[in-house]
């Protein structure tokens, strides 16, 4: 086909879309913008030249608007870099971009200040963790840690747990074990957990209390302070509702922790 026949007015417009600079369209399709330079349609059909020569073309507004077009950070990088940098200069970027849910996060995103909005969305580490990894790894490795986690509430894991106590008003008492108290808690209470000696109580005396007696210790130490809890309560003269015997964590770490304290 005559190349002079096929770069008709319309053709070149429609080639002109798929670049964002007059530079990309003259570097990519030369023939087709010397033809569209022939037409003297150039302006026209290569509006977005002006966001490349205007300065201060991208304000806040124009960056908002331009954000609103992309569903991925990656995506306005690659197709709007100049809006997007200039975003991320002004400190735009969260806000006009607040739309965008995704878990990738350029080189450079989490800076100090972001770290910490990010932190501030989350109850514990282990949430943290959990919903953003990225975030959370890279305040690990700049020593921001403990600055921007102050808020959070801190939880037990396998190798640190706290021990805890209902008591009744009839003066009964269950004491536990536990690497997360409020979960724990909860679970008691289910009426799926209908075998829980605090569960079966509660239909005997309704008015109690729960209350977390340590801070989060090493395990065996506190599977060996739960008992020793457990018959100051007994030595009192409350009622004690476990039915095995206190300090129970498991097969497999009891015995690979009690190994580490012989």
């Amino acid at each position: 086909m005559n190349k002079q026949i096929f770069w008709t007015k319309e053709k070149c417009a429609e080639e002109a879309l798929k670049y964002n600079s007059r530079i990309e369209f003259k570097t990519k399709n030369r023939y087709a913008y010397m033809k569209a330079c022939e037409y003297k349609c150039l302006d026209e059909i290569c509006k977005y030249d002006t966001k490349y020569k205007v300065r201060n073309y991208w304000t806040k507004e124009r960056c908002n608007e331009e954000a609103l077009k992309y569903t991925k950070i990656s995506d306005f990088m690659k197709h709007s870099k100049g809006a997007y940098s200039s975003a991320d200069k002004n400190g735009w970027l969260d806000e006009i971009c607040s739309h965008i849910k995704s878990t990738y996060k350029p080189n450079g995103y989490w800076t100090k200040e972001r770290c910490m909005k990010e932190a501030l969305k989350y109850k514990t580490k282990k949430d943290f963790i959990k919903m953003s990894n990225s975030a959370y790894s890279l305040s690990y490795k700049n020593g921001w840690l403990d600055e921007i986690c102050s808020h959070m509430r801190l939880i037990g894991n396998m190798y640190n747990r706290c021990i805890y106590a209902f008591e009744f008003e009839d003066n009964s008492v269950y004491v536990g074990l536990t690497y997360n108290f409020e979960k724990r808690q909860k679970e008691h209470l289910i009426n799926s957990n209908k075998k829980s000696s605090v569960y079966k109580h509660i239909n005997i005396c309704s008015r109690y209390c729960c209350k977390q007696l340590t801070d989060y210790i090493n395990v065996y130490e506190a599977s060996l302070l739960e008992e020793q809890i457990k018959n100051e309560y007994k030595n009192n003269g409350w009622n004690i509702l476990n039915k095995n015997k206190c300090g129970s964590i498991g097969g497999f770490l009891g015995r690979k922790t009690k190994a580490n304290f012989s």
